[in-house]
């Protein structure tokens, strides 16, 4: 799928302030998985923009404006082609072999091991649960608990990954912040999203719902990363969908597939889509915009637009 992504970030201050220092992650990666043909850049006030890659493998670019300004408006606009048109289209891995498969990618790769490792706020209860302890003294949700998905031994990983997007998909409700009153809006922004909340409300944002999925999938023993990027809901007409933020889902190393996206939010795979912007052991990796300033002025509105068009 050939498409077309517009995004502006515009950003106020209620003062003057000098000597900005921000990063900027809104690139597409360009891997086997979707190829970039196209990026277009630009800021207001004009300023220079120099690019490098973080830990993970994202593109981050960075600019300073030194004078004195009071807002900022960023823009991108891309051209990606995502090769993944079918997400089960792949040559399984015989069950016997699965982790063997797994041991040697670990080995071959020893980095891996951050995003099996990495815990957030649901892995403690996911474990306790296992262990048979009671979701009611734990304070998770009955009916998440009830379906608590258990990779069995005659079933292919990817099938019990499936199984475990479903689940939260079914049992959780995907929570929208522009839904919100003012007051709670404010406060889960401030707090940042946490896995745990999916299996304490059984409700939670896109966000959320992927940390989820990443600590079942890890708590199995598998590489797991969260993914930041743009999505595109087709239509009878091919319309172009426009979002007033990113979409998040989970990524997992599946045995013979690769890494394989989960997108409990919607109960689907990523699929051609789906384009990937940042990936990270969490949402704090996957941070869109980190910026510094001096002067009198404060944050004021902070806004971003995209728009996910398809070409062809």
């Amino acid at each position: 799928m050939k498409l077309r992504i517009h995004r502006s970030e515009q950003i106020a201050f209620d003062g003057p302030v000098r000597e900005h220092h921000l990063e900027w992650r809104c690139a597409p990666w360009d891997d086997a998985g979707q190829r970039l043909h196209r990026l277009e850049l630009s800021c207001q006030p004009v300023a220079a923009l120099a690019s490098h890659r973080d830990c993970f493998g994202n593109q981050v670019h960075r600019t300073a404006l030194l004078g004195a300004h009071d807002g900022l408006t960023l823009h991108m606009e891309a051209e990606v082609e995502t090769q993944l048109d079918d997400p089960f289209d792949f040559k399984p891995v015989p069950l016997e072999r699965e982790r063997e498969w797994l041991r040697n990618a670990l080995r071959e790769a020893p980095r891996l091991w951050d995003l099996v490792l990495a815990r957030n706020a649901a892995s403690p209860l996911l474990d306790a649960l296992m262990n048979g302890d009671s979701a009611a003294d734990l304070g998770v949700h009955a009916a998440v608990a009830d379906g608590l998905p258990v990779p069995g031994a005659g079933t292919a990983l990817f099938a019990s990954l499936q199984a475990a997007n479903s689940w939260i998909g079914a049992t959780c409700a995907t929570t929208d912040p522009a839904d919100m009153d003012a007051d709670d809006g404010a406060e889960a922004a401030a707090r940042g999203p946490s896995a745990d909340t999916p299996l304490r409300s059984a409700a939670g944002s896109t966000t959320e719902l992927a940390l989820l999925l990443l600590a079942v999938a890890r708590g199995w023993g598998l590489p797991a990363r969260l993914v930041s990027g743009y999505r595109h809901a087709a239509t009878g007409f091919g319309h172009s969908t426009a979002h007033a933020g990113l979409h998040y889902w989970a990524e997992v190393l599946v045995p013979g597939a690769g890494w394989r996206g989960f997108d409990p939010a919607l109960g689907r795979l990523a699929d051609g889509a789906y384009v990937r912007l940042a990936v990270g052991r969490d949402a704090g990796d996957l941070q869109g915009l980190r910026q510094s300033w001096k002067g009198e002025g404060g944050l004021g509105e902070a806004r971003t637009e995209i728009l996910v068009e398809p070409l062809g």
